[in-house]
């Protein structure tokens, strides 16, 4: 049974998850990872508020996760905040990543990654606007985790 991180359990997409994590026989626990302080209802979840930029506090949230499902908003950095999180799940021994990408572009913000594997050659995937995803993966590659884009 694996240990599931949740970030963006609020969001478009992790409202959807989160259920699922709970109600799987192969979730010992989810934690939840937030900025602000929250309370999902005990039992195997694990709620912590985290600053984006205090690592101790990231790391403190990763410690004994085995995968992290990123579905982060795009409020604030969150070009800086993906990079602590990356830094800090290396760092507490996370394997695996589900990353969420957002572009710079103020327009395109919430634009996600989910849907496109930078790792398969394609016509979409030749397209600059993808460079910044397949340099967040490549980056979380680097710190030695395995990226598993959806």
């Amino acid at each position: 049974m694996a240990t599931v991180a949740l970030i963006g359990v609020k969001g478009n997409l992790g409202y959807k998850i989160f259920p699922e994590l709970v109600a799987s026989d192969y979730v010992k626990k989810v934690h939840v990872l937030s900025r602000k302080k929250r309370h999902s209802g005990g039992g195997k979840v694990v709620d912590f508020q985290v600053d984006y930029q205090d690592p101790a506090s990231l790391e403190k949230a990763l410690k004994g996760v085995d995968a992290i499902i990123n579905t982060m908003g795009t409020e604030g950095d969150f070009q800086a905040a993906k990079k602590s999180l990356v830094d800090a799940a290396a760092k507490a021994g996370v394997k695996i990543y589900f990353p969420r990408y957002g572009l710079d572009r103020v327009d395109l913000a919430d634009f996600s990654e989910w849907g496109i594997d930078p790792q398969v050659d394609t016509w979409a995937v030749r397209h600059k606007i993808w460079d910044g995803k397949k340099a967040d993966d490549a980056y979380a590659i680097s710190k030695g985790l395995k990226v598993i884009p959806v």
